[in-house]
């Protein structure tokens, strides 16, 4: 099984060392990590490219689902993980998902547990529901997933027409063409919130977004 680690990155200078920090702390090593860069103005690339197993891509077009495939069109990977640029795995993430795919040859991809933080110094957005600081839900999120490509492959691409829902889009597809994931009753994942998460601070572009793919879903259905 070769894991193939995507991280899409624009202007996250501030979290990106502490991103990589915790792919390369895995107990199951991932045998590339790529890091696209989406223009970034600040020393992204830079940091990024500073990790010796670290491969850095300039991103073609624009948009995080964009980086993301472009990312996962230069992987050589059978299994594939993404995570965003702010936010950090814990250190067993990996090995207790591989595991899983491994043991169940049927699943196609796996979920964990999510556990939200607060970035020092930071109010979350009043979007944001307070007692998921307390919780560990399992989570249908990228940074969250392990996914095998062939899988993946026949859900099809992030849709870049969405910029902010893309994630909540795939899953979509993914439960109409794989059925619901697998899931470990692990943290996987922890998720920072700060003053700039493009899900909270987008929130009614986000909402559009949502009525859309919905709408869209059940057209598929029919």
């Amino acid at each position: 099984m070769r894991i193939s680690v995507v991280i899409a990155v624009r202007n996250g200078a501030r979290f990106i060392a502490a991103a990589l920090d915790s792919v390369l702390a895995q107990t199951c090593a991932a045998d590339e990590i790529l890091v696209v860069d989406g223009g970034s103005r600040d020393d992204s690339a830079a940091i990024a490219g500073g990790y010796e197993r670290v491969r850095v891509i300039e991103q073609d077009g624009a948009g995080f689902a964009g980086a993301w495939d472009e990312g996962i069109a230069a992987a050589g990977g059978d299994v594939l993980a993404l995570l965003d640029s702010d936010d950090r795995w814990t250190p067993w993430k990996l090995a207790c998902q591989a595991a899983l795919l491994e043991a169940e040859p049927a699943k196609d991809y796996v979920v964990g547990r999510v556990q939200h933080f607060l970035e020092p110094g930071v109010e979350p957005h009043p979007s944001f529901r307070r007692s998921l600081l307390d919780e560990r839900p399992i989570a249908l999120m990228p940074g969250a997933t392990l996914f095998r490509r062939a899988a993946f492959e026949r859900v099809g691409p992030w849709a870049t027409r969405y910029a902010v829902a893309a994630d909540i889009d795939w899953f979509a597809r993914a439960k109409d063409v794989l059925g619901p994931p697998a899931r470990v009753d692990e943290l996987v994942l922890y998720k920072r919130l700060h003053d700039a998460n493009l899900s909270l601070y987008e929130a009614g572009s986000l909402n559009r977004e949502i009525l859309q793919l919905l709408r869209e879903s059940v057209e598929r259905r029919r």
